[in-house]
Order: structure tokens, then C-alpha cells, then sequence
């Protein structure tokens, strides 16, 4: 099979958004190898990746195997494991093609006949890329974990050439010139947690359609698809009055928590109204290395938090600092706020929670790591609300930010449109 056939199954999303896939070859297969059921590979780096043969039957990534517009499988796995497992599917040859950096895995039997695969094939490149060895994983966690590397205000800074991280409206919504203005806006917002965007128009509809380039609003029971920040006489959350807000993160009673939060402002407060921002990346980062019972005890025990009034109640409950199976810190969940009656805790989790809150508090509301900057009118900034805890000044007069949350699933997919390392 020409190389151009095989990688329609994984590759033809990235290659259209010409994403750069790294170019690997082969050394040598099974050398020295003697564990059953599975096949190692040597890389020409000197890495080793040893693979279970039932995964590498159930990720042939050839067009019989894998369905080249969804990605789904087109046989049952079933059929693969029991094979393997009786030791009836076994390795007759394993090659690779130089030229276009094609491995082929031939196999003594024909696990569907349906399919009539016997031989799995993969771009050497997607296959170093999914190896599972636990040097592998811990490399992948590493790099994931430096790209996403925490901030205080003079690093960001630092790391945007000596200013905020940007965009141009115009450059968003540019669809030419393979939508750079787009990844650049992924790229801050993966990055740093945060992007600006500059000379927005006003309107809720020009809003929505500048989110819809990147995702799209989210619906939530409280608050809606598009939401206004103007003052009223009975508001039903603090960020419809005109009083300081701490840092916090929004709504942390979801089991769902959105994922993105937009402020688009449309008019600037006559005094202060200043908006601040503090990546909870690097809190984190500061309260494991100084305070480590602390930041194990917010790991480990999940907080409750609520949104109560006329016709709405949201509740939901979970740890401070959230975690993947990797042990690699995914999110922040914090606001005092909406934070409902700790009645779940036993008497010594509450014991430790009010002799560990001020250390957790403090740093959330230390000036170190706040960023402060007043938006301008047209000005829309777009934070990670599982990353970057957001407040505001006092003010005077009016002061008005239109704007909606977009949800993880919808920024992530978007994400992996331009991100490799987030791709399939």
C-alpha cells in the first residue's frame, strides 16, 4: 500500500492543517527479545518500544482496519485478544519501508475475515509517537508540563516578546493564509491560559461570532449562551455589581465545568474597574514545593461549591488541585465565593482545612502572581477557567463586559486541529 493510502486513516486532518510530523525510522525488531505476545522495537535514537500484539492488531491503522473519515474501528477487538492470547496470532514478518517510513507487521492468520487484514501497517512516526513504555509516557508528561509551564505577570510578559500575549480581531477571523491568526490565538491560550484580542466589535452578536472561531458559547442553567456584565438593581451573582471581586474561578458548582471564559469589554468604568488574572498553574507549583501537606491535602479532598436563586440550584463538589492518571496537575477549582456548607469532611479533614486555608488563600491572593490591566473598549480577553483564576477592581460608574464560557470538549477539539501533540 502506497504511504499516501495509509496515512488517510491518521493523518489527513493534521497534514490539512499542515501540522509537521516528525520523521523517525527503524533499527531492529525483536532483537533479544523473549517475552510472549510481544513485539519490541528498536529506534534509530536508541529507544526501545516493546508492544503487546493484540494492541498492535487492534491499531492497524491500515483503511480495512480503521475508517479513513471517523477513525473508528471497523472490526471487533474481541476477536483480536482471543487470538493472541491462545497464542493462534503470531508475527510470520515485520519490515519497514525507508522510503516512506511504513512498517508492516504480516501475522500467520486472518483475525476477521470480513476485513481480510493480515497485515497491520503504521507510519513509523504515529507508532514512536503511541509508545507506551514508561520512559515514553514520562518524557511525553515532561514536555506537556513545560509547554504549560506556570507564570507570574513578568514572565508572561517575558515570554511574549515584552508584551500580552494577542491577537488582532481581524487576524482571528481571517480564514486565509491557513488561518494563522487562529493558531496563533490556540497557541497563547494552550500555552499561557490566556489571550487578548484587540479592536473587537461591540455587539453580543459580533461577540458570539468571534467565539464561534474557536469553539462556540456554552449553555449553563444560571447564566445562558451570552451573558452582559452591566450593573442592575437585583443581581443575581457579584459580578453584576460594582464591588472588587478575589480571584476565583467560575462555576465551580458544574459537574461539567466550562472549560473557557470571555470578557469583551464595552465600556470602560470612569475609576478603577482594573481586571486581574493569576495563573493557578503557578500557585500550584509554589504550594507543592513549600507547603507539600497543603497541596496533598487540596488533591485529595473536594470542596463543595453551589448556585442557588429563583428557579436555579447547582451544586458540585471536588478537590482544589485536580490531577490526570499521570499524576500531571490538569485543573484549578477555587472560589470562595460559591462555596457551599463542608458537611462531607470528617472532623479531622476540617480541622486540617481551616489550619491549611490561609496558606491556600494567601497565595491565591498574593500580588506576585497577579496581573493587572484595565481592558480597553474592544478589547476581549479569553482565559482557561481550569487554569487562570480571574477578579477585579472596585469601580466607579459603568462598567460593562459582554462575553459566555465555551466548553473543554469544543476548545480541545479545536485545539487538536493545530496542536500536534494533541492529535490523533
Amino acid at each position: 500500500m502506497r504511504l499516501n493510502n495509509l496515512l488517510l486513516a491518521t493523518k489527513t486532518c493534521l497534514l490539512r492543517k499542515n501540522i509537521v510530523t516528525r520523521s523517525i525510522s527503524t533499527k531492529s525488531f525483536n532483537k533479544g527479545n523473549e517475552k510472549p505476545n510481544h513485539t519490541t522495537i528498536e529506534w534509530e535514537d536508541g529507544h526501545i518500544s516493546e508492544f503487546h500484539n493484540a494492541w498492535l492488531r487492534d491499531h492497524c491503522r491500515c483503511d480495512k482496519c480503521i475508517d479513513p473519515s471517523t477513525f473508528q474501528r471497523s472490526f471487533d477487538t474481541l476477536n483480536i485478544t482471543n487470538h493472541v492470547l491462545k497464542k493462534e496470532s503470531k508475527i510470520s514478518e515485520i519490515s519497514e519501508n525507508k522510503e516512506t517510513n511504513e512498517i508492516t507487521i504480516k501475522w500467520n492468520d486472518d483475525v476477521n475475515s470480513t476485513l481480510n487484514c493480515t497485515a497491520s501497517k503504521f507510519p513509523s512516526d504515529w507508532l514512536r509517537d503511541h509508545c507506551y513504555t514508561e520512559k515514553e509516557r514520562k518524557s511525553r508528561m515532561r514536555l506537556q508540563q513545560l509547554r504549560r509551564k506556570g507564570w507570574m505577570p513578568n514572565e508572561l510578559i517575558t515570554r511574549c516578546s515584552g508584551e500580552l500575549p494577542f491577537v488582532e480581531h481581524g487576524e482571528l477571523m481571517d480564514t486565509s493564509n491557513d488561518n494563522h491568526g487562529l493558531r496563533k490565538f490556540i497557541e497563547h491560550l494552550d500555552i499561557h491560559g490566556i489571550v487578548f484580542v484587540k479592536n473587537c466589535p461591540l455587539s453580543i452578536e459580533e461577540t458570539e461570532k468571534a467565539v464561534r472561531r474557536f469553539g462556540g458559547p456554552r449553555e449553563t442553567t444560571p447564566w445562558g449562551l451570552m451573558w452582559d456584565t452591566k450593573p442592575n438593581s437585583s443581581p443575581k451573582d457579584t459580578a453584576y455589581t460594582n464591588i472588587a471581586l478575589l480571584p476565583h474561578n467560575d462555576c465551580c458548582y458544574l459537574e461539567d465545568q466550562v472549560a473557557l471564559q470571555v470578557f469583551n469589554c464595552v465600556a470602560k468604568a470612569g475609576e478603577g474597574g482594573a481586571s486581574t488574572w493569576i495563573d493557578g498553574f503557578k500557585v500550584a507549583e509554589t504550594i507543592e514545593m513549600e507547603h507539600p501537606d497543603v497541596y496533598d491535602f487540596f488533591s485529595n479532598v473536594s470542596l463543595p461549591y453551589l448556585c442557588v436563586y429563583e428557579g436555579v440550584d447547582v451544586r458540585s463538589e471536588g478537590p482544589v488541585f485536580q490531577h490526570d492518571k499521570n499524576n500531571v496537575l490538569k485543573q484549578v477549582r477555587f472560589n470562595n465565593y460559591d462555596r457551599a456548607p463542608i458537611e462531607k469532611l470528617t472532623s479531622t479533614e476540617v480541622d486540617q482545612f481551616y489550619e491549611y486555608l490561609p496558606i491556600l488563600y494567601n497565595e491565591f491572593r498574593d500580588e506576585k502572581y497577579t496581573l493587572k490591566h484595565t481592558l480597553d473598549v474592544g478589547e476581549m480577553v479569553v482565559i482557561d477557567n481550569w487554569r487562570v483564576l480571574h477578579g477585579r477592581d472596585e469601580f466607579e460608574g459603568y462598567r460593562n463586559l459582554r462575553g459566555c464560557y465555551v466548553g473543554r470538549d469544543d476548545i480541545d477539539s479545536t485545539k487538536r486541529q493545530y496542536i500536534q501533540d494533541m492529535a490523533i
